[in-house]
């Protein structure tokens, strides 16, 4: 009987200690669980992230921290450093990846109208850091696209291409670059400064200075005329008389040094005698030139040839008239 007893007795306390242990737990469980405050990213602190989120995550100035990535939104290190990647991992967008940046010295930096570079900028070559700007590379050269043209640099050349018109609001200076004017072009010692000028397949003028004599003279196949800098002109010469201001030289088998269509008027001084020579022709079928074409001694010397009848009159105060046949 106290068998019996026994084992009815040790079943009650089997199931009033295992009622007791699930008792325990419950009470455990429920202190440990906190249902959240508000949905995910709300005021509350430690409450549960769940997807989607609807508000901002804040993360009260704690860092999220992998293996290789460090995100500390709220610099609490201090050490101006929002997000970085370490031991060679790469920052990936979509495909394309970079673990480091190009060079420690020369970092692209925001500005409030684009993007500018710390130092100079290289595109396709190392820059030179006496220009803001080099182009180049081994496959297309020094080459500037715009939306209208092109500038170009090949082999120390250098070529402007528009679909339109070129303009240059100021000066420009070729060989220079100081330029006195509109367009000033200085040679190198031992060179002419010259300006070509062709059009079509024709032979081209050139136009230059001759850097011996300080001469500007026009060539076309050879000098055709020289103006010196005392002002004297030379036509088909470039060793003009010292004592002329207009020197021609016609060439051999050339008939005419000049062709004057009107009248020719050579005058030795401003002063009386006036020592002029003055040519002229009379119209068709006037034979005798007017008197008062002759009547002063502003028209001494002259000279009026009449077709009509053959004369050259020549004026000495009065006509005088020979008959040339």
């Amino acid at each position: 009987m106290f068998k019996r007893v026994n084992n009815w007795h040790l079943s009650v306390l089997v199931v009033i200690v295992s009622i007791f242990s699930l008792a325990v737990v419950q009470q455990y469980a429920e202190a440990q669980w906190q249902e959240p405050g508000a949905l995910p990213g709300g005021t509350p602190a430690n409450n549960l992230v769940v997807n989607p989120m609807i508000e901002d995550l804040q993360i009260g100035g704690q860092r999220i921290i992998g293996t290789y990535l460090n995100i500390d939104a709220d610099n609490s290190l201090n050490d101006n450093k929002i997000l970085s990647i370490s031991d060679g991992m790469k920052l990936c967008l979509n495909d394309d990846c970079i673990a480091a940046w190009p060079s420690t010295d020369g970092l692209w930096t925001d500005h409030l109208n684009g993007v500018w570079y710390a130092d100079s900028v290289g595109i396709g070559v190392e820059p030179d850091q006496n220009y803001n700007l080099t182009l180049g590379g081994a496959t297309k050269g020094s080459l500037l696209q715009l939306k209208h043209g092109l500038i170009l640099n090949t082999t120390g050349d250098l070529l402007i291409e528009a679909s339109e018109d070129v303009y240059f609001n100021n000066k420009v200076g070729i060989g220079t670059n100081s330029p006195n004017k509109n367009l000033h072009i200085l040679s190198p010692s031992g060179e002419n400064a010259e300006i070509d000028i062709q059009s079509g397949s024709e032979a081209y003028w050139g136009i230059y200075q001759d850097e011996t004599t300080a001469d500007l003279r026009f060539w076309n196949g050879n000098n055709r005329v020289t103006f010196t800098d005392d002002g004297r002109v030379g036509i088909g010469t470039i060793d003009i008389d010292s004592d002329a201001y207009l020197h021609v030289d016609k060439g051999p088998g050339e008939n005419y040094a000049a062709w004057f269509n009107g009248n020719v008027i050579l005058q030795h001084n401003t002063g009386e005698p006036y020592n002029y020579l003055q040519i002229d022709h009379l119209s068709l079928g006037i034979t005798t030139p007017p008197e008062e074409d002759c009547d002063g001694p502003v028209d001494k010397g002259r000279m009026i040839y009449s077709y009509a009848n053959k004369q050259l009159h020549i004026c000495d105060g009065v006509w005088l008239s020979v008959t040339l046949n």
